[in-house]
């Protein structure tokens, strides 16, 4: 009986969702920029207290976004600046989400919102030392749905795409197409990580983002074996590194190891590793090249000068490099 009575609180209070978003969306459409951001909160603290319950389920990953979008449009709405999030059209387009989510429906409509496009300009620090974002794990297809924290100033640190990775890209006549194939990433304990995934980005020698080449993600991952989380997901890299290669700059490809924290409702990278563009002007001249890397300890330092190994075991982000012909005609 005490069991049941758990579940059924949070399922009473998603009776009252669907109202509370058209309250919100009429307070909206209105300019009560207060009242509606209200109404925004309030759902959006029910649909967290029920994702607890669901867990990193397909109906929990759904709360979360669905939570992490309403927590976007009220902060934009607090801040007197309904642009910097999800617009008001977009609030109406929750409207079918959060219907099944009160019904309980066995099928969920695709979530309506591209969150990606909202990141931390500078991500705050965990107590633990990680760069962290809130943020809420994919929802409906694979890698689709994940968002990220706006901040009060709106600035943008990576271009992020609509999608995780980007399809290839064809390059000038001469120029040298590379792949990575993220295989499979080595965990001390791989069954603890929600929804983990790995960001690849571009970064100078000072740490600063190279804006060339946009930052890409694999797909969030469950597939575990052993000690390994496998990934077998393909990024292609949309510039000519090879072509543009300058020893002096020093650059590398910035590898980062990221899971979802439910009890924060916060994403923290894990560990973190990185490919010079001394590696791979190296091996050009080969078909593929695959590298075991060594994970180090976050926080990251995207200057790659601290490294501190983050565990004596074999354990080891796999990559293989492929260097394609290139296309053009």
């Amino acid at each position: 009986p005490g069991g049941g009575a758990s579940r059924a609180t949070p399922r009473l209070m998603a009776s009252a969702w669907p109202a509370l978003l058209e309250e919100g969306i009429r307070c909206d459409g209105w300019g009560q920029q207060v009242e509606a951001a209200e109404a925004y909160t309030k759902l959006r603290k029910g649909m967290e207290a029920r994702a607890e319950v669901e867990g990193a389920s397909a109906r929990g990953a759904h709360l979360r976004s669905t939570a992490f979008a309403l927590r976007l449009r009220a902060r934009a709405l607090e801040a007197q600046d309904p642009q910097l999030g999800p617009t008001l059209e977009d609030m109406r387009a929750l409207r079918p989400v959060v219907q099944a989510l009160a019904a309980d429906a066995a099928a969920l409509p695709e979530f309506p919102i591209n969150l990606r496009s909202y990141r931390a300009a500078e991500p705050a620090r965990g107590a633990d030392g990680a760069r962290e974002v809130a943020v809420t794990p994919a929802a409906g297809a694979e890698g689709a749905g994940t968002g990220y924290v706006l901040p009060a100033s709106a600035n943008r640190l990576h271009p992020t795409s609509t999608q995780h990775t980007v399809p290839a890209h064809v390059l000038a006549r001469g120029g040298q197409p590379i792949s990575l194939r993220i295989e499979k990433a080595g965990v001390k304990d791989p069954s603890g990580l929600i929804d983990p995934y790995v960001s690849l980005s571009l970064y100078r020698a000072d740490g600063s983002f190279d804006w060339s080449e946009p930052l890409q993600e694999t797909p969030p991952s469950n597939r575990r074996e052993g000690q390994h989380v496998l990934f077998g997901h393909t990024v292609h890299l949309q510039t000519d590194l090879m072509g543009q290669f300058d020893a002096r700059e020093d650059k590398r490809l910035v590898l980062e190891l990221k899971h979802y924290k439910p009890k924060k409702g916060k994403l923290s990278t894990k560990c973190w590793t990185f490919l010079t563009l001394a590696q791979l002007h190296a091996d050009r001249d080969k078909a593929e090249v695959a590298f075991r890397l060594e994970w180090y300890e976050k926080p990251t330092d995207y200057r790659c000068r601290r490294l501190r190994l983050l565990t004596v075991k074999d354990l080891f982000l796999h990559v293989a490099v492929v260097y394609e012909a290139n296309t053009h005609p």
